[in-house]
């Protein structure tokens, strides 16, 4: 087994960053052991993990998850089909702090020591909902020319940037190891891409 030793005295770790990837990965592991095929399970907005291909006549196979703007959440960006795949996502849209007039993120880069910026949401695609998890949160704090060099040589993961752009309004989106028939992005703009429920 793998084990580590903290050195410093008051530092303390948890596993909230990929608690519920890791909790989804069990489950679907027992359904996996029931002899149930064709499941998704989530734990709330961010963590995802589906299994077999839901066939369905109106939207062909694979589970869809809908992919939402980070700080407008009835705005959907696009749709993402899961096919025997978790999914993570990190962002800044419902955990942040103003501080001088500025929103941050309450993630928080360990080379800096200040709240990670420039990705507004990252989501990741791949196996297993603990490592999607704490994918996404890593190239979150990464920055997205960093998170290109690691998709480039993880081709087993995917992921779906989120990132500023110009105008606030409309972010910009990039794809890495996300095949074309796995995601639709949404027309964005006054009529769409706004969420219904």
């Amino acid at each position: 087994t793998r084990q580590g030793r903290l050195l410093r005295t008051g530092v303390q770790t948890n596993p909230g960053g990929i608690g519920k990837g890791y909790a989804l990965d069990r489950a679907a592991q027992r359904l996996d052991n029931a002899g149930i095929a064709d499941f998704m399970i989530h734990g709330g907005l961010s963590s995802v993990v589906a299994r077999g291909q839901r066939q369905h006549p109106q939207t062909g196979g694979g589970w869809l998850v809908s992919l939402r703007h980070p700080w407008r959440l009835q705005q959907v960006l696009g749709t993402i089909r899961l096919r025997d795949q978790a999914l993570g996502t990190s962002g800044s849209g419902k955990q942040f702090f103003h501080f001088g007039g500025q929103r941050y993120s309450h993630i928080i880069d360990p080379r800096s020591g200040w709240p990670a910026q420039g990705i507004l949401s990252a989501t990741v695609i791949c196996r297993s909902g603990a490592v999607a998890d704490a994918l996404a949160t890593a190239l979150f704090v990464m920055g997205l020319e960093h998170a290109r060099t690691f998709c480039e040589s993880h081709p087993q993961v995917g992921a779906i940037l989120v990132v500023a752009s110009e105008r606030e309004t409309q972010p910009q989106i990039e794809l890495f190891n996300v095949a074309s028939d796995q995601w639709t992005e949404l027309p964005r703009g006054p009529a769409g891409g706004e969420c219904t429920r």
